[in-house]
């Protein structure tokens, strides 16, 4: 499988490390790497078009952001195997979340991870 450069950097640590807890993505950023093959992104694209009714704004200035919900903290210790999360993905009219924000309805991902990793 291909990868972009940012789904081959991708940890679901940085979740945790994030200050809200999510990590945001250019939604166009997204849709071409998906053209360029990426798996992870036409995969994700393919998500937001079959289950996004609307977007917040033009689609050209929505960010994709997921979402750990704190039931999913993640659980990184030494044991080993694959551990199991759910990412909440949405629509957003900015990178970072604000009161003020607007926001798709989001849908919810399975992501598999090694604590390794």
């Amino acid at each position: 499988m291909k990868f972009c450069l940012s789904c081959q950097n991708f940890s679901l640590h940085a979740f945790s490390r994030a200050p809200d807890g999510a990590c945001s993505y250019k939604l166009s950023a997204i849709e071409q790497a998906a053209r360029e093959g990426c798996a992870f992104c036409n995969f994700l694209s393919q998500q937001i078009q079959s289950s996004v009714i609307a977007f917040p704004v033009h689609p050209s200035k929505c960010w994709v952001r997921m979402v750990i919900p704190t039931r999913c903290e993640l659980n990184v210790g030494k044991e080993p195997g694959l551990r199991l999360y759910e990412a909440e993905v949405y629509l957003a009219d900015c990178a970072l979340e604000t009161k003020t924000e607007q926001r798709s309805q989001g849908i919810f991902l399975g992501l598999a991870a090694s604590p390794s990793t």
